[in-house]
């Protein structure tokens, strides 16, 4: 379990951690500060401990991506922020490449912890 305070998630980073987050992959990089196996659940984060969650085109490579965002409504603070980012819908990158095994129909969500429940 991951003990320190968090207030913003970069998950699967690669090597390219968003300017002021935390960076969570499966392997290790210069960018990645908790190694981890986003299809291994639960995650290491406590429940209600993140304001801010990005995750930039991971979704579409996880088989079940519905347990992200279960895991996603779990350490996030109520109020707090998930900004998910996904291939647009039809595009060449959708099903493209052979490890996007998902295709999910919203390029952007913005998703209120407020008004929506997992």
């Amino acid at each position: 379990m991951y003990t320190k305070k968090i207030s913003k998630l970069d998950l699967a980073c690669g090597s390219n951690k968003q300017k002021g987050f935390l960076g969570v992959d499966i392997v290790k990089t210069k960018d990645v500060d908790v190694v981890h196996d986003l299809t291994v659940y639960p995650w290491p984060f406590k429940d209600n401990s993140v304001d801010e969650i990005f995750a930039s085109h991971v979704l579409e490579h996880i088989p079940n991506w519905w347990e992200c965002f279960k895991e996603l409504a779990r350490i996030v603070k109520v109020g707090g922020k998930i900004e998910v980012w996904l291939p647009g819908d039809g595009g060449a990158s959708q099903l493209g490449y052979r490890d996007h095994i998902n295709t999910i129909n919203h390029q952007r969500s913005l998703i209120n912890t407020h008004q929506h429940s997992f």
